[in-house]
């Protein structure tokens, strides 16, 4: 298994991705996606690598429902975000198909991962971000991202989720998920 490094700005230690970790970023099962939120729903926000998360409101959204529309091309760009769209292409020539118009036909991925927009309390102004789905990683998280399954630098490719090479993983889901009421008791959902 090749171990893929990235250097932390933060720190002086370097920070491993394992190739594992990086595909299933970009390709996860239907079983570990996670719902993009709405307007008003309550999220973490991390700043930087490893950093703490902060509790944050997201204020905008990304309507994908609709679909993507050329002119929906921010000034400078010239094709949609890689992150959450793909041009449509012909299986024998590779070549872009086109649209009754000649444009060339955009699709949502199965996995999107668009930039939302929170206000992160304690800070002043908006933050954007993608989600973070790799290890430490910048970005927004659902409030249950400690509880969420997500592959170690030790996950075998071939492996169950929740397998490792030493045979568990212990940063596996809880199926229990604890909740903590405003009068500070703490109730288990299942």
């Amino acid at each position: 298994m090749t171990v893929t490094t990235y250097a932390d700005e933060s720190a002086s230690r370097a920070i491993p991705w394992s190739e594992v970790e990086l595909a299933w970023q970009r390709n996860r099962r239907s079983v570990h996606r996670v719902p993009l939120p709405r307007v008003g729903d309550r999220v973490y926000f991390r700043f930087d690598r490893f950093a703490q998360p902060h509790p944050a409101v997201v204020v905008d959204v990304p309507d994908l429902e609709r679909g993507w529309r050329w002119e929906d091309l921010e000034p400078g760009q010239d094709t949609p975000d890689g992150w959450t769209w793909q041009l449509l292409r012909d299986n024998a020539t590779g070549a872009a198909r086109l649209d009754a118009m000649g444009l060339p036909r955009v699709e949502l991925l199965p996995d999107p991962q668009p930039v939302i927009t929170c206000r992160v309390e304690g800070f002043a102004g908006l933050q954007s971000a993608r989600e973070a789905r790799l290890r430490g990683s910048p970005g927004w998280l659902p409030l249950d991202w400690r509880e969420r399954w997500r592959p170690g630098p030790h996950t075998s490719t071939f492996a169950s989720p929740g397998a490792t090479r030493a045979g568990w993983n212990l940063a596996g889901p809880q199926q229990r998920i604890p909740f903590v009421m405003p009068d500070g008791q703490m109730l288990v959902v299942d």
